[in-house]
């Protein structure tokens, strides 16, 4: 499984994992650009399982994972058919929930810890979260 915010470009980064078939499941918020011709062609053809998720909420199931919760409710999506079942919605004080559960998404621990506690991992990029 892969979790990131898009599906890679061409065939280098994310998009050279999925050509070689280290990847059968892409969690992102936005895989498809101009040239994601690799990530098309798997996930058209059933080789790829793709989950998409809005970006925000792809960021906080990450920080809900790092920080223990079980799962949570989101406004995003509400009043849209964007939720699968159909139960009543969730209310949170003023604002109202979809009626969707997001659960966390768990990384892999890192290279090397340093000292505050922050994980380092190697390749990966450093315009996301800072």
């Amino acid at each position: 499984m892969l979790v990131s915010n898009n599906a890679g470009n061409a065939e280098i980064g994310l998009a050279a994992l999925l050509k070689a078939g280290r990847v059968r499941k892409l969690i992102c918020s936005f895989p498809r650009q101009a040239d994601s011709y690799v990530f098309d062609g798997l996930y058209r053809s059933g080789k790829l399982e793709l989950e998409l998720v809005p970006q925000g909420n792809l960021a906080e199931r990450i920080r809900a994972a790092g920080a223990g919760i079980g799962a949570f409710f989101t406004p995003t999506g509400f009043g849209t058919r964007w939720p699968r079942a159909r139960r009543p919605a969730a209310s949170a004080g003023a604002t109202t929930c979809s009626n969707t559960r997001s659960t966390p998404i768990r990384a892999d621990q890192g290279a090397a810890g340093r000292p505050l506690g922050n994980l380092v991992y190697r390749k990966a990029g450093r315009n996301f979260g800072r």
